[in-house]
């Protein structure tokens, strides 16, 4: 069985075709992992072209996040000028917002995402948010039971959100595509 390249060998391939969105957010996901998030950073700022797609910004933005949010908030600001529609893209900017600190801010994107796409709702990122206090009821009323009369579920209550499970299949999904792309190249190498 074949290991998984680390993040220099990865650098290598992306040399070699360095407009490869792919290859360098697999670059750059892998140098964080190997605890060099300063390369990790290197390798999307000496990008030639911002990423085209929706999910190559957001995995981009979210790299960026966990150590310069502020390029984070910068690329999801010019996406969302481009694309002011995009309930996920306002999502990750209410949570790269929180990251900074601004509570304001991270209200407002979660507040528009939610308006764009009712579905992401989730009581736990109000509460996160500072939308609603830990106690309190939702600030909507819906017909039903209570929220007291609802057994509590522990694991739904640690979820981040839909957005993230849509976020991280569609990334699971572009890294299958690197895989296979990866391999086939292998094979062709051969």
């Amino acid at each position: 069985m074949e290991s998984k390249p680390t993040g220099q060998q990865i650098i290598e391939r992306l040399l070699l075709d360095p407009d490869n969105w792919e290859l360098r957010l697999s670059a750059a996901a892998t140098l964080a992992a190997e605890g060099r998030a300063g390369e990790s950073i290197t390798i999307l700022d000496s990008a030639p072209n911002p990423p085209e797609t929706e999910p190559e910004t957001l995995q981009c933005a979210e790299i960026l996040a966990q150590t310069q949010p502020a390029k984070a908030v910068q690329l999801l600001h010019d996406w969302l000028q481009k694309h002011p529609t995009s309930a996920i893209a306002h999502l990750a900017m209410a949570d790269t917002a929180l990251r900074l600190g601004d509570q304001a801010a991270a209200q407002a994107y979660y507040q528009r995402g939610v308006e764009l796409q009712p579905v992401y709702r989730d009581p736990d990122l109000e509460t996160r948010y500072g939308l609603r206090s830990a106690r309190t009821e939702p600030t909507t009323s819906a017909p039903g039971p209570s929220p007291e009369a609802v057994p509590r579920n522990p694991s739904a209550e640690r979820s981040l959100g839909p957005w993230i499970t849509a976020a991280t299949a569609i990334g699971v999904f572009l890294v299958g595509w690197l895989v296979v792309i990866l391999a086939v190249r292998s094979l062709i190498a051969q």
